[in-house]
């Protein structure tokens, strides 16, 4: 005598599918037809198909998410950096235009004092040192803002190189997700709401 039929149909367990969460399965009909043992065999080896692709898909989906967060996190970085650079700009903008102010002045200032006046000559070079301490202070900010710059551009290439692998792999994944899809609904459609003898089930599994 053949043993009772399984009262669980044949059902994917895709644990992580977010998109299908909405989608429950449907009550079974009262009268399905019944998977002959070959059928079943089948069905189990396509649902052990499905679910080892969902596993690899949702992991994949995971590791996507993660891409996406580092990128988001280059690209705040990038940006806070960027700010800080404009701000640098501005400021050496001012020092620049401060520095050029002080030279028009010391130059004006050079023709009109006596070189017999030993007072004004070492006023006057005492200016020029200090001038010349100000440009030296001047040039060190502007090279390093100019490494900050080459910094700034160096992480830009960077990210743009992981944005464009980004894509591709996103890319990938969502049309390994498409075919997920297309796997499923062909199971439910060819396995789904079918009932078969438990001793089949069993018997395939032992082998038999």
């Amino acid at each position: 005598m053949r043993s009772a039929l399984s009262t669980s149909l044949l059902a994917l367990a895709l644990i992580g599918a977010s998109a299908w969460a909405a989608d429950p399965p449907k009550a079974p009909a009262k009268k399905t037809p019944l998977l002959t043992k070959e059928q079943l065999a089948a069905c189990l080896s396509m649902q052990k198909s499905v679910q080892a692709h969902a596993d690899a898909t949702f992991k994949e989906q995971s590791e996507v998410k993660d891409a996406k967060a580092d990128l988001d996190r280059r690209t705040a970085d990038l940006q806070a950096q960027k700010a800080d650079i404009a701000t640098r700009q501005a400021a050496l903008k001012d020092q620049k235009d401060e520095a050029e102010r002080r030279n028009n002045a010391l130059k004006e200032e050079q023709t009109t004092i006596k070189t017999s006046d030993k007072a004004a000559v070492e006023a006057f070079n005492a200016k020029l040192k200090d001038n010349q301490a100000a440009v030296d202070a001047f040039n060190a900010k502007r090279d390093e803002l100019q490494k900050l710059a080459d910094d700034f551009n160096a992480k830009v290439g960077e990210r743009d190189k992981l944005v464009d692998a980004f894509n591709t792999r996103n890319a990938a994944y969502n049309t390994d997700f498409d075919a997920l899809q297309t796997e499923r609904d062909a199971f439910a459609a060819k396995c789904g709401d079918r009932r078969y003898f438990e001793d089949d089930e069993t018997a395939i599994k032992k082998g038999k």
